[in-house]
C-alpha cells in the first residue's frame, strides 16, 4: 500500500482524507498493524484504486491431520 501511495504521489494525510479515515489509520496499516479493521482497509485500498482478492491456499500435506 505504501508503494501505491508513493506512486500516486500522495502523502498519508491526503490518502486519509480521500479514504475518509484518520492519518493514524494509514500509518497503522503501513506499519503492518494486524488488528486493522477490514472496512478501513477496504476504504483505503479503494481510494488507491486497489482491491483485496481472496484465493485458495495451496494444500500443505504436512498440515493434514489423519484420524
Amino acid at each position: 500500500m505504501r508503494r501505491a501511495r508513493a506512486e500516486q504521489q500522495l502523502r498519508q494525510d491526503e490518502l486519509a482524507l480521500a479514504a475518509g479515515v484518520s492519518v493514524r489509520a494509514i500509518h497503522q496499516i503501513e506499519a503492518g498493524k494486524p488488528t486493522t479493521r477490514l472496512d478501513v482497509l477496504e476504504r483505503v485500498l479503494d481510494a488507491l484504486g486497489l482491491s483485496v482478492e481472496l484465493t485458495p491456499r495451496r494444500r500443505d500435506k504436512t498440515r493434514l491431520v489423519q484420524a
